[in-house]
């Protein structure tokens, strides 16, 4: 089970969009899809929000910030949506709506979207949009009074062992280096002299190739996909990158050929080592505004050229070739590069945060009075052990 935290935003679109997957219709509304949801959602709506198209929803979990325009996070932080996605490993059994239902409870818990009692004080909904995926989305202004819902501290980690948690109380396959699982990345990628960038899918996931069509390759046989000849060394990596950046966000390991971080030249390529930060560096002692140091830590933290991410991606590609290996070393470095992947992710953020700071001028917090919104139902976070 793969949990990723996307970077917090005022805006909750995106979020449901990258909740409903590719294959969802705008006109239709979510229905069946919904698997959980705040409680005083059935209080204040009745059952009418079975009906809510995804734009109804975007908005209703947007009025917590117009409602309360000072309501801020540490730091000053506006950026209240919060989005969790849950994987499943593809090996794993075809789990009920009601047991992903419990898991992303049990993991809302866990990063205190909701109290021990099953109950919180901000909006939360949760999305299935697979089999093996389900998304938590939530607003951290409280409802009620316009307060900040603290997310748990080192949330990765948290989220990390309590997945590992789950997986033992429900026999699903083990994510822990040397348990369970195949060891295997689910794509390679390798550069060949003969017809260029190759990618292996060692999947039948159709999101997976999907993904690999929509980067520009051609299949060729059974797991086999290449770009079309005569492609661009330049224009071949870009692609890649982006394929590579957008399969480990579905939570798919991916396996890199150390060839693609070269030049024609052989000599290590951009992608190799991080190599702009200290002309950054430099730059630092020419700011005059904070604004320009905004954008100095957006230029580090950008996802797709940053230094920061690219670290993070090498640390990945890293984990995927520890993963193919054997032997109890290359466990314990997978074990240890994928921490460290995570840990850069946290750093991003936590950058990403301080650069809004720079850019949004300050807010104080306003605390309006007002009763707890009701609860109904009983949403124990717990688990039941199988």
């Amino acid at each position: 089970m793969i949990c990723s935290v996307s970077t917090r935003t005022t805006r909750a679109g995106a979020f449901f969009t990258a909740a409903l997957g590719p294959d969802a219709r705008p006109e239709l509304p979510l229905g069946e899809r919904v698997i959980g949801h705040w409680p005083t959602l059935d209080e204040v709506f009745g059952d009418r929000h079975t009906v809510w198209l995804a734009e109804n929803w975007v908005q209703y979990f947007e009025v917590p910030l117009i409602e309360y325009p000072f309501a801020v996070g540490p730091g000053n932080d506006r950026a209240a949506v919060f989005h969790l996605q849950v994987r499943l490993h593809p090996d794993d059994r075809t789990l009920t709506a009601e047991d992903l239902a419990m898991i992303v409870q049990h993991l809302a818990w866990t990063a205190g979207i909701i109290d021990s009692d099953g109950f919180g004080n901000c909006r939360w909904v949760a999305i299935q949009s697979a089999s093996d995926r389900v998304d938590l989305i939530a607003n951290l202004i409280n409802d009620s009074n316009g307060t900040w819902t603290h997310l748990s501290r080192q949330l990765h980690q948290a989220l990390a062992d309590a997945a590992h948690d789950i997986e033992d109380w429900m026999d699903l396959e083990s994510t822990r280096p040397g348990e369970g699982g195949s060891r295997h990345p689910d794509v390679t990628m390798r550069l060949e002299a003969e017809r260029g960038i190759t990618v292996t899918v060692h999947t039948h996931r159709t999101q997976v190739r999907a993904d690999v069509e929509d980067a520009g390759f051609t299949i060729q046989d059974d797991q086999t996909y290449v770009l079309p000849a005569g492609t661009p060394t330049d224009e071949a990596k870009r692609r890649a990158a982006e394929l590579v950046g957008a399969l480990r966000s579905i939570g798919v390991s991916v396996l890199l050929d150390p060839d693609l971080y070269q030049d024609t030249e052989g000599a290590p390529g951009p992608d190799a080592v991080p190599t702009g930060t200290a002309l950054l560096t430099g730059q630092i002692t020419d700011a005059r505004r904070p604004a320009q140091l905004a954008g100095l830590i957006s230029a580090i933290t950008d996802d797709r050229l940053g230094d920061l991410p690219r670290l993070r991606r090498f640390a990945e590609t890293a984990a995927a070739w520890a993963a193919a290996q054997t032997g109890p070393a290359a466990g314990d470095a997978e074990h240890r590069l994928e921490w460290i992947a995570r840990r850069l992710q946290g750093i991003q953020e936590d950058l990403h945060g301080v650069a809004q700071i720079l850019t949004e001028p300050p807010a104080t917090p306003r605390h309006a009075a007002g009763p707890p919104p009701p609860v109904a139902g009983d949403m124990s976070p717990g688990l039941a052990r199988r």
